[in-house]
């Protein structure tokens, strides 16, 4: 018919799955590197080269925290991995105002033909876990083969995903046991009950980390634990009361306490995020000093109970400086 056009449904979902593997043998090292993975599937996006060069820039982006020169093996694969495209990006990206860069990056290329690296070893794991699954039905039965593949107990691993034109990082964290055992709140945690029969358990830590580190600290404690966010008066009343009761919080509350606010993605957009959403704090509850925030150096960026004088009001501080922080797990009674 005129002016309809034809459409195929297919009964399969292409995914894509781009590696980084360490060389060497890294269950043998006291302190094995993690492969990285990078995965979409054909409902985000395709395998241009475009879209394979994203892919590089995470990985070079997220190595360049550990390393200032990073050297990646690849095969002769023109249109994957010896391209113009991959080649300005690095370059742009290299000369780039981002937080982290390395000092040098340099690809190096297998003789052509059939070649083995490590990443093959990672992929023959894969393929080993879905032929034991059997039904991998959709994209998240294969990211948690993916996972499974190099999973260890306790063990933490990143999986990166394609989100529209960039890639998101996801963190994950393995824990040996049935979902039933997983304790609800962390050793050693206090407990606060809510009038909406909500336990909230914090954690509170007199060493000072930066904001990142003690993101993953928190992270580290549960599958529901996350650095604090202060959604009303009452919690924070509640901190506040916790922390000026002991001796050695209210020593190190002259330093502050990092939450889970920030607005690293958009500039005086503050947002809470310990659900892994970010949730805008000034549509929940906000408690900051006078004249804050601030952005002092324009490099201000985390949100810190700093004023203890004050009942801890807040203020914004530099990610990278350190400070105690605060955890938090929340459950349903």
């Amino acid at each position: 018919m005129p002016g309809v056009k034809s459409c195929v449904f297919a009964n399969r979902l292409v995914a894509y799955h781009e590696t980084f593997a360490p060389l060497g043998d890294q269950h043998k090292k006291k302190y094995p590197k993690q492969v990285m993975s990078i995965l979409w599937h054909e409902g985000i996006s395709g395998r241009s080269a475009a879209n394979v060069t994203s892919a590089f820039i995470k990985a070079i982006s997220m190595m360049a925290e550990d390393a200032k020169d990073i050297v990646i093996w690849c095969d002769n694969c023109a249109a994957q991995n010896k391209n113009w495209t991959l080649y300005t990006s690095i370059a742009r990206f290299m000369n780039s105002s981002a937080d982290i860069v390395p000092q040098t990056v340099t690809l190096k290329y297998l003789e052509t033909g059939h070649t083995f690296m490590s990443a093959d070893s990672f992929h023959a794991q894969v393929e080993t876990n879905m032929r034991r699954k059997k039904n991998v039905f959709n994209f998240h039965d294969f990211v948690t083969v993916e996972f499974i593949a190099k999973s260890k107990a306790y063990q933490r691993y990143n999986t990166y995903y394609f989100d529209e034109s960039d890639i998101g990082i996801d963190d994950f964290y393995a824990f040996n046991t049935t979902c039933d055992q997983i304790p609800r709140c962390p050793p050693n945690s206090i407990h606060r009950n809510t009038i909406n029969n909500i336990t909230s358990c914090y954690t509170f830590h007199v060493g000072a980390l930066s904001w990142k580190d003690a993101y993953h600290t928190c992270r580290k404690e549960g599958p529901w634990s996350a650095l604090v966010s202060v959604e009303s008066q009452q919690e924070q009343d509640y901190l506040t009361g916790v922390i000026n009761a002991d001796t050695a919080l209210s020593s190190a509350g002259q330093f502050g306490f990092f939450t889970s606010g920030n607005d690293l993605k958009s500039e005086h957009n503050f947002v809470w995020t310990d659900t892994g959403s970010a949730r805008p704090v000034k549509d929940i509850f906000e408690n900051w000093h006078a004249h804050q925030p601030n952005n002092v150096g324009g490099v201000q960026d985390c949100l810190l109970l700093e004023y203890a004088s004050d009942g801890y009001t807040w203020g914004d501080v530099d990610c990278v400086s350190t400070h105690p922080f605060i955890c938090e797990s929340s459950y349903t009674n």
